[in-house]
């Protein structure tokens, strides 16, 4: 089989591969200064200066101690070091590196510094010495491997089992993902700073007083019908009228601003609102002198449905709390409906009205704006912080009717159950110190 190459093909396959070099270029100089970063801060951590007092106990104990004091993670198995103890010390002013030396000497365990958290593994060169008394009062930095790096990376793996090192990437890999975000929010401030002549900038986060966030919600609308009589007829009577409203899925889309514990958004929302109302024949005939057998009577009720599509611009303010993971918002708000496209009853009962009252002064009109105001609560789980799965029941109440004619004015209720999710981001502001 013979294969040709016509010179387009050429040249798509070129712009191919060297588009794909040049990502890869870029990716790989990404990923080797936010190593480079993660790397130049593990050797920060070790160099810091610190004070430690244990009077004895397990290793598991002595690691939890020194973290809650010093605000440092460390990532072990609780099961695999329990059997480990470390003996009574006094540390002053010591180097943290220093200070975990002599706190797994001669344990069967070691340690490296993936990023901000302290990695204990297993170290078979580290083994207890049967012959010599653990002493832990003293500094003897001199004792320890130069050629041993504690600061990790995947090209350094210090001859580590395999079950390590997949864990070991596996933090390696968190803690470049968080190196990435952290030097890109430190660069956008260093570049805001110079702009605004040295002002700090700080992010609001930091106590949750101010975040962007997007919301969506899948809602099931439940329509409540209100009728209005404007005449003095017993047309509900008269007609057989009955009437029924489907149930509606709204969904909406929203975007705004949490300050505190306040929550203000807008967005948009679409619905569409199906009535079915069945109601007798309004055509009157002159009486007939009755022949029997009588025939079977024809159906003569009218099925109508109406229609109507909408468009909604929802403003809201709910207040929030969150406690641990459980999140819990009230609120309410305003919600204008544009009103797209209709099917309504447009003169269906226009010669029964004129019958009954003799006149010809029947109206029957619609809105295009239906506003309505509207009381919400929800219930949510805060996942990650920025997450928020939640559920929900609102009530709304309409300010003027969806049609009207000279027979009664309609207004549309609703309860809607609606289930959706939060999603809140950071931002920066200028705060003058």
């Amino acid at each position: 089989m013979k294969f040709t190459f016509r010179e387009k093909d050429v040249s798509k396959l070129g712009f191919f591969l060297a588009f794909f070099l040049f990502s890869f270029i870029a990716l790989s100089q990404t990923q080797s200064e936010n190593s480079q970063f993660v790397n130049k801060f593990s050797e920060s951590i070790l160099e810091k200066t610190i004070n430690f007092s244990w009077n004895g106990g397990s290793l598991a104990d002595a690691l939890n101690k020194i973290g809650d004091e010093n605000e440092i993670k460390f990532s072990f198995s609780n099961s695999t070091i329990a059997d480990v103890k470390v003996a009574p010390c006094n540390f002053s002013s010591a180097k943290f590196s220093d200070l975990l030396y002599q706190i797994f000497k001669n344990t069967g365990f070691n340690y490296v510094l993936v990023g901000r958290i302290v990695a204990v593994y297993r170290d078979e060169k580290n083994i207890p010495s049967k012959d010599v008394t653990p002493d832990s009062t003293k500094i003897k930095s001199n004792e320890k491997d130069p050629a041993m790096s504690q600061v990790y990376t995947p090209a350094n793996t210090q001859e580590l089992p395999r079950r390590e090192r997949k864990i070991l990437n596996r933090i390696y890999r968190k803690e470049l993902r968080w190196a990435a975000r952290y030097r890109k929010q430190k660069e956008n401030r260093d570049t805001v700073n110079s702009e605004k002549n040295a002002k700090a900038y700080k992010p609001l986060n930091n106590d949750g007083n101010f975040r962007y966030f997007i919301s969506t919600d899948l809602a099931l609308h439940t329509n409540l019908l209100k009728y209005q009589s404007n005449s003095q007829l017993r047309w509900k009577d008269d007609l057989l009228w009955k009437s029924k409203s489907e149930i509606s899925i709204y969904p909406t889309f929203l975007f705004g601003i949490n300050v505190k514990s306040f929550m203000f958004s807008t967005g948009l929302g679409f619905q569409n609102i199906r009535i079915h109302n069945t109601l007798r024949d309004t055509k009157k005939e002159s009486p007939k002198p009755p022949t029997p057998p009588a025939p079977v009577p024809e159906n003569t009720n009218l099925y109508v449905t109406e229609r109507y599509s909408l468009v909604s611009i929802p403003v809201t303010i709910m207040y929030n709390k969150c406690r641990k993971n459980l999140w819990f918002g009230i609120g309410g708000g305003v919600r204008f409906n544009i009103i797209n496209g209709n099917e309504a009853m447009r003169n269906k009962l226009k010669k029964y009205y004129n019958d009954s009252t003799s006149t010809k002064g029947y109206f029957d009109t619609y809105k295009k704006l239906m506003p309505e105001l509207f009381a919400d609560i929800a219930i949510g789980y805060n996942w990650r912080k920025r997450f928020i799965f939640k559920g929900g029941l609102t009530y709304m109440y309409s300010l003027n009717p969806i049609y009207e004619n000279a027979l009664y004015n309609l207004n549309v209720n609703a309860v809607v159950f609606k289930v959706g999710f939060y999603y809140r981001f950071n931002i920066y502001r200028r705060s003058v110190k």
